[in-house]
C-alpha cells in the first residue's frame, strides 16, 4: 500500500513537469509507523508464497484475515479500480472463506479510459463491475468476486437486506457522490460495521476510516459538505453561469416528470380539493405555469401516443423558452430603471451587472438543441403516459428512432404551436425588482382562474396507468441527462450563457466529483492502510483521517476523532438587550444573571454516541408495554410519539434545500372517531352539537374532536369512512411499525414526501430489525424527581423476527 501513495506522488511530480503545479521543493518525509504491529510477529518466514513480503512485517496469520475477508465495494469507477488493483496484490478476499461483493450500476464510456485503469477500449459498453473483478482476477487468479450491477439506495433494501450487511466484515466507498456516501454511512452505523471512506476532487484528497465505537462517522465528520446552493431568484429569472442552467434544468425534470404524475392523480382523486388549492396558493406565476403543463397533459392523457406525447413536449418547449421570457421581458423591458421608492433616486438600468437581457426562442428543427429536446421530452413524456415501454436495464436501444433529426421533423409537421398566455413574474428574493417603474403587470389571478376553469373540464376524465421518472445520471440511454442537456442549453441561449456538453452537465446534475489518477492511487494507498489497522483491531489513536494535496504538496494527517458523545446539560437563554428594562444590566453592561434562563436537559443513556442503542425486547411489545418498558428499565416517561414517514423539500429565501419531516403520530393514540356517533348530515349545528355533548359514548375529552369532524362531514356531505388505521394501545410495535409502512407509501403516492428522499420506512417484511434514529426517537422525560426533557435519545432497535 505505501508503494501505491508513493507512486501517486511520484507520477503527480513527473506531471508537475509541463509547469502546472509547484514541484516538491526539497525532501518530503512521510510514515505510517502507527500502523505496525504492537508485538513483532512470529510467522514472518518466507514460505515461497506470493505475500512473503507483507507477511515479513505483518506475519502470514495477518495474511490470512485478509484472504477470508467478506467485503462490500460500492461504486467501481477510478477509486474503485484502484481498490482492486490494491485487494488482489495483498490478497484481500482471496482466500477460500473471502468474499469481495462489488456493485455499479453504471457501464464504461471511452471517457473513462483517462483515469479508469483496468478498463480497455474493448470494454467500453461493459458494465463496470463485471470488467474491473476480470482484470482483477487476472492480477491474482485466487480473488473471490461476485460483480453486481445495482445501486446501493432505500430502493434496493430487499437486495441489500439486513442478512447481507450482517455478513459483512466491512465496508468501502469508492463512490463519486455526497447522497450515496451520506446513505452507505448511515447502513454502517446501523448494522455497527466499519468503513473505510475516501475522495477525491482533482489533486486533493481526502481518508476517513470510521470504526463501531472507536471513531466519529462520515456524516459526524465536517468534511461531508455539497456546497452552497444557488439564490432562488437566480435560478427562476437571472442566470449568468452555465451551472445555472443546469440546476435549472434538473429542477423541470423534477417538474415535469416526477411532480406533474402526483399532480394529475391527486387531482384524478378530488378535482375541487386540487383547484381550490391550487387557486389560493400564494405563487400565482408558478401555479399558472404548472396548471398549463397540467393541461396539456391531460390532453395527452386522453389518448395516449407517442404523438400526443410529443404535443406536450412542443407545449412545454413554448411554455420554457418562449411564454416565461416574454413575461419576463414585458414586466422588465430592456430599458427598464429603478427607482428608490423612498427618495425616487434613479439607481440605473435594471437589466445590468449580473443579469442579462434574454430573448425568447421560437422552435427550429434545423437547430440540434431544439430537436434533441423534443425527443429526449417525447420519450420521456410517452413513458411516463404507457405510450411507450418503460425502459429497462441494460436496454441501450430504447427509442433509438427518437435520435434522428429525420423522425423530429415529421414529428413537428404534426403538432400544434400553443397560443402565447401571459403570465406573471416571481421575483422573490431580488430587491432590485420591486423598484422597477416600466414595465407591463399581468393580472396572475384572472389569468388562473381562467385556467382553473378548463381544469375543470377534465373531471372524471379516466387516466392510464401513469409512471414517473426516476432520476438515474449513469444510464446514458435513458433521455435523463440528455433531457437536463438540452434544456439547460435551451435556456442558456435564451440568456446568451455558454452552452454546455454531456458530461458537464452529468458531473453538475449528477453531483459527481472528479478524479484523476494520481490522487486515486495516492488515496487508495493510504486507506490500504486504514484496513491494516482495522484487521489488528488498533485503538482510536491508531487510525488516521488523511486530507493530501499534490499539487500544492500539503500531506496532513490527523488522529481520528472518537465518536461524539451526548451528555446532559443546561442551556442558556440569554434575552435581547432592547427586551430589557434598564435595571437588567451590571455596571458594567453585562446582563445580569437573574435575568439568564437556564433549562436543563437531559441525555440518555449518559454521555452515549451514535454507535449506542437502546434494544426493545421483542417486536410484539405493546404499545402499552413499550410505555411500561421504557418506565420500569430506562427510568423515561413516554410523552409523544411522531412517527416520521418521509421527508418534504422547501426552500428558503437563500435558496438553501431543508428536509422537513411528515410525521403520523402514535403516542398519544390519535383519537379514533366512530361515525356512528356522529348526528344525523341534516341537523343544524345547535342541534348536533346538542347531541354530541349529551352523548355518553363520546369521552368528554374528544367532545370539541366530535364537533369538528361533524363539521367538516356537514361541509362535503360525507361521513367519514373508518380506515382501520387507528394506533391502539394494545397493538404490537410490530404492526404498529407495519401501518406507518402503509402511511409512509400513501404519503409517497399522493405527493406529501419528496420522492427524491424517498420514505422512511420500507421493506419490513425482509427485515430482523428496524432501528429508529435518535433524530427521531420518541419525546420522553426522566422520572427523576424534578423531570428533565430528553434532548438527546440513543437509536431504538425494534426486533421483528
Amino acid at each position: 500500500p505505501f508503494c501505491t501513495f508513493l507512486g501517486g506522488v511520484c507520477a503527480q511530480e513527473v506531471v508537475k513537469v509541463a509547469g502546472k503545479f509547484t514541484p516538491i521543493p526539497g525532501w518530503l518525509h512521510f510514515n505510517a509507523l502507527e500502523v505496525l504491529p504492537a508485538e513483532l510477529p512470529a510467522d514472518t518466514q518466507a514460505t515461497g508464497s506470493r505475500y512473503d513480503s507483507l507477511a515479513s512485517v505483518f506475519g502470514h496469520s495477518f495474511v490470512q484475515k485478509l484472504q477470508d475477508l467478506k467485503y462490500f465495494m460500492v461504486g467501481c469507477g477510478a477509486l474503485g479500480c484502484e481498490f482492486l488493483k490494491n485487494f488482489a496484490l495483498n490478497g484481500v478476499c482471496c482466500g477460500p472463506n473471502g468474499l469481495l461483493t462489488v456493485t455499479d450500476a453504471d457501464r464504461i464510456e471511452l471517457s473513462n479510459l483517462t483515469r479508469q485503469f483496468l478498463f480497455r477500449e474493448h470494454n467500453v459498453g461493459q458494465p463496470k463491475s463485471k470488467a474491473a473483478s476480470a482484470m482483477a482476477q487476472q492480477m491474482n487468479p485466487a480473488m473471490q468476486v461476485r460483480a453486481l450491477e445495482m445501486f446501493v439506495g432505500p430502493k434496493t433494501e430487499d437486495s441489500f437486506n439486513d442478512d447481507f450487511w450482517l455478513s459483512l466484515d466491512g465496508i468501502c466507498n469508492a463512490l463519486d457522490n455526497m447522497e450515496a456516501r451520506f446513505y452507505v454511512d448511515d447502513q454502517c452505523v446501523k448494522y455497527e460495521r466499519p468503513l473505510l471512506e475516501s475522495g477525491t476532487m482533482g489533486p486533493a484528497g481526502n481518508v476517513d476510516p470510521v470504526v463501531p465505537f472507536k471513531t466519529h462517522t462520515y456524516r459526524d465528520g465536517g468534511q461531508a459538505d455539497e456546497g452552497g446552493g444557488i439564490p432562488m431568484c437566480t435560478l427562476r429569472n437571472f442566470p449568468h453561469l452555465p451551472d445555472h442552467c443546469i440546476e435549472w434544468a434538473r429542477d423541470q425534470f423534477e417538474l415535469f416528470f416526477v411532480k406533474s404524475v402526483k399532480q394529475l392523480k391527486k387531482f384524478h382523486e378530488d378535482p375541487a380539493t386540487f383547484i381550490s388549492e391550487i387557486g389560493s396558493s400564494t405563487d400565482m406565476t408558478q401555479s399558472i405555469f404548472e396548471v398549463r403543463g397540467l393541461l396539456s397533459l391531460l390532453n395527452a392523457a386522453s389518448r395516449p401516443s407517442v404523438e400526443s406525447a410529443g404535443q406536450t413536449a412542443f407545449d412545454f418547449f413554448h411554455l420554457l423558452f418562449r411564454d416565461k421570457i416574454l413575461d419576463l421581458t414585458a414586466a422588465f423591458p430592456a430599458d427598464a430603471r429603478i427607482i428608490d421608492p423612498d427618495t425616487k433616486q434613479d439607481k440605473g438600468l435594471f437589466w445590468s451587472g449580473h443579469k442579462r437581457f434574454p430573448d425568447a426562442t421560437c422552435f427550429d428543427v434545423e437547430k440540434e438543441t431544439h430537436w434533441r429536446f423534443l425527443a429526449a421530452s417525447t420519450a420521456l413524456f410517452a413513458a411516463m403516459l404507457g405510450a411507450v415501454p418503460q425502459k429497462q436495464e441494460g436496454d441501450n436501444s430504447w427509442c433509438q428512432e427518437f435520435k434522428r433529426k429525420a423522425w423530429a421533423a415529421a414529428l413537428v409537421q404534426k403538432l400544434k404551436v400553443p397560443e402565447y398566455v401571459a403570465g406573471g413574474v416571481n421575483t422573490d428574493g431580488d430587491a432590485t425588482a420591486g423598484g422597477v417603474t416600466s414595465g407591463v403587470k399581468a393580472d396572475s389571478k384572472a389569468i388562473l382562474q381562467g385556467l382553473l376553469q378548463q381544469l375543470q373540464g377534465f373531471a372524471g376524465q379516466p387516466l392510464p396507468a401513469l409512471e414517473e421518472a426516476d432520476f438515474e445520471k449513469d444510464d446514458d440511454f435513458n433521455y435523463h441527462i440528455d433531457f437536463i442537456t438540452r434544456c439547460a442549453n435551451l435556456r442558456a441561449d435564451n440568456y446568451h450563457i455558454t452552452n454546455s456538453d454531456f458530461h458537464k452537465v452529468k458531473l453538475v446534475a449528477g453531483r459527481i466529483v472528479p478524479a484523476i489518477a494520481t490522487t486515486t492511487a495516492a488515496v487508495c494507498g493510504l486507506v490500504m492502510l486504514e484496513l491494516f489497522k482495522l484487521l489488528q483491531g488498533k485503538n482510536t489513536d491508531g487510525f488516521r483521517t488523511r486530507q493530501i494535496g499534490l499539487a500544492v504538496n500539503t500531506y496532513t494527517s490527523f488522529e481520528a476523532q472518537e465518536p461524539r458523545s451526548f451528555s446532559s446539560g443546561v442551556e442558556k437563554k440569554v434575552p435581547r438587550a432592547e427586551e430589557l428594562p434598564p435595571d437588567a444590566f451590571d455596571d458594567a453592561g453585562k446582563i445580569k444573571a437573574e435575568y439568564v434562563l437556564e433549562e436543563a436537559y437531559a441525555s440518555y443513556p449518559e454521555k452515549h454516541s451514535v454507535w449506542d442503542k437502546l434494544s426493545v425486547p421483542t417486536g410484539t411489545m405493546t404499545l402499552e408495554g413499550f410505555k411500561d418498558w421504557l418506565a420500569k428499565e430506562h427510568k423515561l416517561k413516554l410523552r409523544n410519539w411522531s412517527f416520521v414517514l418521509g421527508w418534504k423539500r422547501v426552500v428558503d429565501e437563500e435558496n438553501k434545500e431543508m428536509r422537513v419531516p411528515v410525521s403520523s403520530q402514535i403516542y398519544p393514540p390519535p383519537v379514533s372517531i366512530d361515525a356512528k356517533l356522529l348526528p344525523p348530515l341534516t341537523d343544524g349545528q345547535a342541534d348536533a352539537m346538542k347531541k354530541i355533548q349529551a352523548s355518553a359514548a363520546i369521552p368528554p375529552a374528544q367532545k370539541m374532536k366530535y364537533v369538528s369532524e361533524w363539521q367538516k362531514a356537514k361541509k362535503s356531505g360525507k361521513l367519514p369512512e373508518s380506515t382501520g388505521q387507528e394506533i391502539r394501545p394494545e397493538m404490537t410495535l410490530k404492526d404498529i411499525l407495519a401501518l406507518m409502512e402503509v402511511k409512509a407509501e400513501k404519503a409517497l403516492q399522493d405527493g406529501s414526501i419528496y420522492p427524491k428522499w424517498g420514505k422512511a420506512i420500507s421493506d419490513l417484511a425482509g427485515r430482523r430489525f428496524w432501528v429508529i434514529p435518535s433524530d427521531q426517537t420518541p419525546d420522553c422525560a426522566t422520572m427523576d424527581a424534578e423531570p428533565l426533557d430528553v434532548r438527546y435519545m440513543a437509536r431504538i432497535e425494534v426486533p421483528l423476527t
